[in-house]
């Protein structure tokens, strides 16, 4: 696909490398969301090109009107990408930590969590008997918030996005560093 934003002279190209369905418990009708974790995509801004590593969410559905989560997506190019959510949707607790591991074979690996957790500064899951533990710098180095509203419904959330500096460690040892997205949310969605 292609998004294109001319006023900021931005086009980004993409292809979706990997997908994966699932449901989340408080939706009523137990449609599945889709995360697309390794969007590979070209950044065009003018006279410079840039390759790099997306993600992509698209869920639809009937939730209860108030949500909260934080969410964390992580790229580190020597092993793979994490992405992990700790949320509530009503009084429904929803929470993963996966791993698209790239590091053993050239075939992808999803690995799924259990026991996540998430901390400010941090987010934490035990996959196959092994802590992983993803942290990530208190300083974003770029952030971007707004408020979500949407007419007529009653939807109004503020959403907040901030680019981290992230080290991977696994039983207390550190096995990559990379960049991660962290993304929360809370208010009203419907």
């Amino acid at each position: 696909g292609t998004i294109c934003l001319p006023e900021a002279n931005i086009e980004i190209q993409f292809q979706v490398a990997a997908e994966f369905t699932w449901a989340v418990p408080a939706e009523k009708n137990h449609r599945a969301v889709i995360h697309q974790p390794k969007l590979l995509c070209t950044v065009n801004t003018g006279d410079r090109t840039q390759k790099a590593i997306g993600y992509c969410k698209i869920y639809d559905g009937d939730y209860p009107k108030f949500w909260g989560y934080h969410f964390v997506h992580a790229f580190f190019p020597d092993y793979g990408i994490i992405w992990s959510a700790e949320a509530t949707f009503g009084e429904e607790k929803y929470n993963y930590f996966k791993l698209l591991n790239t590091s053993q074979t050239e075939k992808e690996i999803l690995l799924n969590g259990e026991d996540s957790y998430h901390r400010k500064t941090s987010a934490h899951g035990r996959i196959q008997d092994k802590i992983y533990h993803l942290k990530f710098d208190n300083n974003a180095f770029a952030n971007w918030s707004s408020i979500l509203r949407n007419q007529p419904s009653t939807m109004e959330s503020k959403l907040c996005l901030e680019y981290r500096p992230a080290i991977l460690e696994i039983d207390d040892q550190k096995v990559g560093e990379g960049i991660c997205l962290k993304e929360f949310c809370f208010g009203t969605i419907t």
